[in-house]
């Protein structure tokens, strides 16, 4: 006879995934952005942002003139939210090992680890991609060519120093706000030997975060910019090593996208949490499946607070 999923488990399952992925180590996508990008819960197939210019004040010319209007302009970006699941089959030897109900089991980690890593995909392709426009959601708009800084040839083709002063460049133009809190850079580990190599960032004759101690740059702020690794997602070893299941941030062939944006220009519309469900399936001899959902996308909102910087993978 089958062992039934009793409603306490199923509770209990629920609670430890969402525990797990509130706590994985490293970043969260809200951690990237400031509050009120974030729209949660949002109902409805889109989700609207709505960015408005800065205005100019005027000057008063005559005593008694007419009063003259400003103009702020004003434009609309739109998130089409949609989910992303992870369905695990549970047999008797899964049950006894897996941990529906241990925090620290197979496959509740592993399910609250895929949503994550899904989140920060949607997020990095919303930040270099197509976004929807237009006040019925009927214009796109790409990231403007002047906001890309160019793969260069060798020995710049890798991160330099003048890459992240370009970047840092650009963002002063757009009035982005000169604060590391604000800036975030995004790289990947095949980044690291470059960084290694620009002597203003690892040298402590010019700063104090000391890199070469700890062996990287994840979490510092240097240049103006609080710096991020995203590694990308990889698989069980095999016959040819270890196989990459995702790119976090994007690359083609040799060519990795680095991604530096502000808090403030890309935003999050999330429908729901992470949702759970712990079902028996009599179609499969009654194994368990255990299953997590989010349902949630992103857009770019402000074109002048997202840069795409191209490097050489290390």
């Amino acid at each position: 006879m089958a062992e039934t999923i009793t409603e306490w488990q199923a509770r209990q399952y629920s609670d430890n995934v969402n525990y797990v992925y509130d706590g994985l180590r490293g970043k969260s996508v809200d951690s990237l952005v400031m509050g009120e990008m974030i729209h949660s819960p949002v109902q409805g197939v889109l989700d609207s942002f709505n960015p408005v210019s800065n205005g100019v004040a005027r000057d008063k010319v005559d005593r008694y003139e007419d009063t003259v209007w400003s103009e702020l302009a004003k434009s609309r970006r739109w998130c089409r939210p949609y989910k992303t699941y992870m369905a695990l089959p549970l047999d008797t030897f899964d049950q006894a090992r897996s941990a529906v109900s241990n925090i620290n089991g197979v496959h509740t980690t592993q399910i609250a680890k895929a949503l994550r890593n899904r989140e920060f995909i949607r997020f990095f392709a919303a930040a270099v991609g197509t976004a929807i426009t237009g006040e019925n959601a009927a214009g796109t708009s790409a990231l403007p060519s002047a906001q890309g800084i160019a793969l260069g040839t060798t020995p710049s083709d890798v991160l330099t120093l003048t890459k992240v002063k370009s970047a840092s460049a650009l963002f002063d133009l757009n009035g982005v706000p000169a604060d590391p809190s604000v800036r975030h850079w995004g790289y990947a580990p095949g980044q690291k030997s470059a960084i290694l190599a620009i002597t203003q960032a690892a040298s402590s004759d010019f700063t104090k975060n000391r890199i070469y101690d700890k062996g990287n740059i994840d979490g510092d702020m240097w240049m103006g910019f609080t710096w991020h690794m995203f590694a990308d997602v990889r698989g069980q070893d095999d016959a040819s090593g270890l196989s990459t299941l995702e790119r976090i941030l994007p690359i083609s062939t040799t060519t990795r996208t680095n991604i530096a944006w502000s808090t403030d220009a890309i935003g999050i519309s999330r429908i729901s949490g992470v949702r759970t469900r712990l079902s028996e399936l009599p179609d499969k001899t009654y194994t368990w499946q255990a299953y997590g959902e989010i349902d949630v996308n992103m857009v770019r909102v402000l074109d002048g607070g997202v840069v795409s910087i191209l490097c050489l993978e290390e």
